[in-house]
This record gives C-alpha cells, sequence and structure tokens, in this order.
C-alpha cells in the first residue's frame, strides 16, 4: 500500500518523466495521453487500495430452479372450425334466406334458396321425353348396323367359301367322288344289315306266335283241371254250409229242449238225470257244428288256393309272351333304325351327286354374284354407320344439356357442409346475384383456431404438437393453451402492390386450442406465443448477470472479506431473460448484480444492499 506522500512523488516522477518526454519533437499529443490515463489510473487505484473504506454497493442474486424457455412471437386472426364463406353456385336471383346471424344450423341445413325462370324448368321437364325418342331412334339403328354387320358377315363368307371351292375345284370334285363311293358302299352295307334284321324279325315273330299257341293250349288245360277242381270243391262247400245250417238248428233244438227240462226238474216234474242227458245232447250238437264249421273253413282255404294256382298259371303265360314280344320290338326297332340309316344314307348319296352336278355347271357366276353382294352389304353398312353416329352424337349433347340443368337445379339449395353458427349474411331476398358471389360466413364455434404468418427462421423450429399461448392483444389479456395444428410445407411470397418483386417470404400456421373459450371473436387479432424449446427444473440466472468478456464465461461472487471474485460457470440454455446454468454454482448460491457505473474487478471490496422484498414474491416465483 502507497501512503499519501508515496503517491504525491509517483505521480511527480511521472510528471517529470512526461515533461522529459515533452521535450522531444512531435510526441505532444502522445504524452497528454498518457498523462491523462495516469491520473486516471491514479485516482481509481486510490479510490480502490489506499482507500478501502469507499466501497462500491452491489446488490445479489440468490441462484434457483427454474424453467427455460426458447419462444416464437407472432400475430395471428382467430377463426372458427370450418370457417369459410359460401358462395353462389350460378348466377340467379335469391328466393329466401333461411337463416339469421347467430342462428345454429345442422350438418346438410339449407340455408338459402335461389329462382330459376320459367322457360328453364319447361324446358327441363320435356327433355326427358325427347331423350327417350332419341334412344328409340338410335336403337332402332343400331338394330339396322348389326343386321348389315350380319349381312357383310354373310355375303363375305360365302364369297371366300366361292373363291376357295374355285381355286381348289379339282382336289374338291376328286374329293366329292371319293365320297360318293364311300356312300355307295355304305348304303350296301346297311342294305345288308336291313336284310339280316328282317330275316331275325320273321324268326321273332315265328316263334311268338309259337309260343302263344303251346302256351295256350298248356294253360287252358291246367285251367280246365283247376275248374273241375274248384266246381268240385264249390259243391263240397255248398255241402258243409248245409251241414252247418243243420247243426246250428240241432243247437238250437238241443238248447230249448234243455231249457225246458231244467224248468221242469226244478218244478220237480222230471228227474235231474233227464237233465244232464239233455245238456250232453247239446254239447254234441255244439261239437258237430264246430266240425262243420271248420270243414268250411278248409274248404274255402282249399279254393283260394286253387284260385292262387290259377293266377300263378296265367302270369306265366304271360311273362313267356311278354319275352317273345319284347324280342320281336326290339328286332323291329333295329329293322327301323338299319332303314333310317339307308334313308340318311341316300339323302348324303343325293345331296353329294347334286353338289357334284354343281360343281361342274356354273363355278364362276356364283363368285361374281358373291362379289357383287359383298360390295352392296358394305355400302348398307357404311351408311346406316353414319346415321347411327349422328343420332348418337346428338342424343349425348341432349343428355350433357340435361345433366347441365339438373345440377343447376341442385343449386337452387344453398346448403352448409357442416354443423356451424351462421356468423355473417351477405344477401337479401329477392337480390340478384352471380355465379362466386359472396352468400353468407359459417363456422363450428366448437373448435377455435389462430391463424398466422411465421418468417422462414421461425417456421424452421416450429413443430406440429408444440404448445402454444394464444393472449388477447389489450389491457387484462387473458391467455389460452393450445397446440400447433397445422404447418404448411410451402413458404408463400407476398408481393408487393407497387411493384412486381416478391415480398419476404412467410409460412402459414395455424394454432388449435384445447379447449373453446366461447369469447374469442371470429377476426379478431391476437398474440401468439410458441414454445419451440423448453426444459425444466434447473438453475437459472438473469442474462444480465453473466460476464462474457473471458474466454469463458464467469460470474462475480463475495468472499468472507466482502471481496469479489470471478468464478467461471458452463451455460446451457440461453432464453429471452434467462440462461440455464450447468454447472459451477449450486442452488441457494448468491451472484453479484455487476452495477453499470462502475468496473468490478477482482479483489474489491463491495458492500451488499439489503434487498427490499416487492410484495406477492412468492406468487411470481411460483408463477415463473
Amino acid at each position: 500500500m502507497f501512503s499519501t506522500n508515496q503517491w504525491s512523488q509517483q505521480v511527480l516522477i511521472v510528471g517529470e518523466t512526461v515533461k522529459y518526454k515533452d521535450k522531444r519533437r512531435g510526441f505532444w499529443p502522445i504524452a497528454a495521453g498518457v498523462l491523462a490515463v495516469a491520473t486516471l489510473g491514479g485516482w481509481v487505484f486510490y479510490g480502490r487500495v489506499l482507500n478501502p473504506s469507499a466501497a462500491v454497493e452491489v446488490s445479489t442474486i440468490a441462484v434457483e430452479l427454474g424453467t427455460i424457455e426458447i419462444s416464437v412471437n407472432n400475430s395471428g386472426v382467430v377463426e372458427f372450425g370450418g370457417q369459410q364463406t359460401l358462395k353462389s353456385p350460378r348466377d340467379g336471383t335469391v328466393d329466401r334466406v333461411l337463416v339469421q346471424v347467430g342462428d345454429r344450423v345442422p350438418s346438410g341445413g339449407e340455408l338459402i334458396t335461389l329462382r330459376d325462370n320459367l322457360d328453364q324448368q319447361t324446358n327441363f321437364a320435356i327433355k326427358p321425353l325427347e331423350i327417350r325418342e332419341q334412344q328409340l331412334s338410335l336403337a332402332n339403328t343400331e338394330r339396322k348396323v348389326l343386321e348389315a354387320q350380319d349381312d357383310l358377315t354373310i355375303a363375305q363368307t360365302e364369297l371366300q367359301r366361292l373363291v376357295q371351292e374355285n381355286i381348289s375345284r379339282e382336289s374338291q370334285l376328286a374329293t366329292l367322288e371319293a365320297t360318293r363311293r364311300e356312300q355307295l358302299l355304305n348304303l350296301e352295307t346297311h342294305r345288308q344289315k336291313l336284310a339280316e334284321a328282317q330275316q331275325k324279325l320273321r324268326e321273332s315273330e315265328q316263334e311268338f306266335t309259337r309260343l302263344s299257341a303251346a302256351g295256350s293250349q298248356k294253360i287252358q288245360t291246367r285251367l280246365a283241371e283247376l275248374n273241375l277242381d274248384l266246381e268240385r270243391e264249390n259243391l263240397t262247400l255248398r255241402t258243409s254250409r248245409l251241414r252247418v245250417i243243420d247243426a246250428q238248428k240241432e243247437l238250437a233244438t238241443a238248447q230249448q229242449k234243455l231249457l225246458e227240462d231244467q224248468d221242469l226238474a226244478q218244478r220237480g216234474f222230471i228227474a235231474e238225470q233227464e237233465v244232464q242227458t239233455q245238456e250232453s245232447a247239446v254239447r254234441s250238437a255244439e261239437f258237430s257244428l264246430h266240425e262243420a264249421e271248420v270243414a268250411v273253413t278248409q274248404i274255402l282255404l282249399e279254393l283260394e288256393k286253387l284260385q292262387l294256382q290259377r293266377g300263378t298259371i296265367e302270369e306265366e303265360l304271360a311273362d313267356e309272351l311278354e319275352t317273345a314280344q319284347k324280342e320281336v320290338e326290339t328286332t323291329q326297332e333295329s329293322v327301323r333304325t338299319v332303314e333310317t340309316a339307308i334313308q340318311s344314307a341316300m339323302f348324303e348319296l343325293e345331296r353329294t351327286e347334286i353338289e357334284l352336278d354343281k360343281f361342274r355347271r356354273e363355278p364362276n357366276k356364283e363368285v361374281e354374284e358373291a362379289r357383287k353382294a359383298v360390295r352392296t352389304a358394305e355400302g348398307q353398312l357404311r351408311e346406316v354407320r353414319s346415321q347411327f353416329n349422328q343420332e348418337r352424337l346428338q342424343l349425348e349433347r341432349e343428355q350433357i344439356t340435361i345433366q347441365n340443368t339438373q345440377e343447376q337445379l341442385a343449386q337452387n339449395i344453398v346448403a352448409t357442409p357442416i354443423a356451424a353458427t351462421i356468423l355473417q349474411v351477405m344477401v337479401k331476398n329477392g337480390d340478384g346475384i352471380s355465379g362466386g358471389d359472396d352468400l353468407l360466413t359459417l363456422g363450428d364455434p366448437s373448435q377455435e383456431f389462430v391463424n398466422l404468418q411465421l418468417s422462414t427462421l421461425d417456421a424452421s423450429q416450429v413443430k406440429l404438437e408444440q404448445e402454444a399461448r394464444v393472449t388477447v392483444i389489450g389491457p387484462n389479456a387473458q391467455m389460452y393453451q393450445g397446440l400447433v395444428h397445422q404447418l404448411s410445407p410451402l413458404a408463400i411470397s407476398e408481393e408487393s402492390s407497387s411493384s412486381r418483386t416478391s415480398g419476404q417470404a412467410s409460412v402459414p400456421a395455424t394454432i388449435k386450442l384445447e379447449t373453446p373459450t366461447g369469447s374469442l371473436i371470429p377476426g379478431a387479432q391476437v398474440s401468439v406465443e410458441i414454445i419451440v424449446q423448453q426444459i425444466k427444473d434447473v438453475m437459472v440466472l438473469p442474462i444480465e448477470v453473466i460476464q462474457r468478456d473471458a474466454p469463458r464465461p464467469y460470474i462475480w461472487t463475495v468472499d468472507a472479506q466482502s471481496q469479489v471474485q470471478k468464478k467461471t460457470i458452463e451455460l446451457g440454455l440461453e432464453g429471452v431473460t434467462e440462461v440455464e446454468i450447468k454447472s459451477g454454482l449450486e442452488v441457494g448460491d448468491k451472484v453479484v448484480m455487476p452495477p453499470s457505473e462502475v468496473s468490478l474487478e477482482p479483489g474489491m471490496v463491495v458492500a451488499i444492499a439489503k434487498a427490499e422484498e416487492p410484495s406477492g414474491k412468492g406468487e411470481e416465483g411460483s408463477e415463473k
């Protein structure tokens, strides 16, 4: 430390040195500058070192945990979900406006009806009849085209056939001759088969006649024997039935006599033995009746057996005759088949002979007639095709006309594409409108969006689903939370109105509010803050505390002797007003706020100013 005298001596020595140097020509400005710096340094050294009682007053700030954010700020315009201005689909007149501003309408609800002129509606009603008539005419012409095509195909086929026949006539004649010979041989073969079948048929008929005669005689003999047996059994049956009747009468008489004897015995007129004798007579009569009935039953069974034998004999005869008859019919069918084959062979032979005769007589005349027929058919086909194309074009024009008219009539009703609220109505009943004129504006208040234009630099930091804060511009502004909903991949350049040069490019973006506010007005300007980067619960300090005049950033701290010292720190994410401290400090450490009027130096004595804690500090800290 220097005393006052020592400091004066140093100043004197410096002054003398300066004076000595001033004697040198050309160094006066330099000497004056050195003198000024030395004087200022002396006063600073005196104030800091020789006069430590004059300590610099500084304030400190504690290191706390906080949140660092990097955001993009812009302004935007509020818009409802699906907000759009419906335009007139065509020229016309407003018939009725069905809604008012503020009305809530469902999706597809009618908003405005338009009116057409009467002539257009009348023409639309007549057009379907005209189109139906043209369709019928077109169908008739199409049928004619098909007929002409068929005629041409037939003519061409015939011509080709005739030309081919004319080219290979000799070969065809030889082929036809060979075919004729084969047909003659085939005919002779069929005739031989016919003779064999007829011979077999005669033999079958003779066998059938023989079997019919022999079988008839045999059957008649056996039937005669059976008939005699039947007559004999019938006589026996009648006799047995008479016996049954006699037995029944004897039984009845015996039973009546038994009743009388029993009555007399009860009265005592006859003895009991006589009654028993009569009972024996009754039992004898019953036995006789039973034997007679059994005999009748046996005779009936014998008659049935004889009748069955007769039926069996008749069936055997019928089977033999049926077999012989089938053999005859089979042989007859073979004869007919052969006869049919002979007729077919004769027909084929006759046709082959006709073709041979035709080949020999008029070969060239048929070819010329076929060529003429082809030319005629081609001309008719061209004519009907031309007529068909003209009618089809006319029908297509009419169909397009009626389709356009239908679309125009369907456009008479303007409906909402979404469930929305009417925001503005630009027309009234009776207004004349042109296609593309604005009719009304609507939107869905259940969804609120903010449209904004970002610079290309800001847009490069923004991503979908990032948090955003929307604030109404003005006093007592309320903040609403939202998310980045849309971000255009294309930057748009706005052309200047005064020149053809394009202005600064911007990127359209849309913010969607998380919850509809119910208070934001569509079209209103709002402030938008998009959080592009955020870290929480980290050590933070105000940016003005950080010193950057050294290779590494540092801050000032106060030691136990109230002297300021440098402390190197490592910085992290930097926000607008605060910066993250990654290392070099701990939560709660005191950091000096550098004064603006004095530059701090290591070892400088400072006095820490008493902090005035503002009211509501806790609330501000928690809110931060």
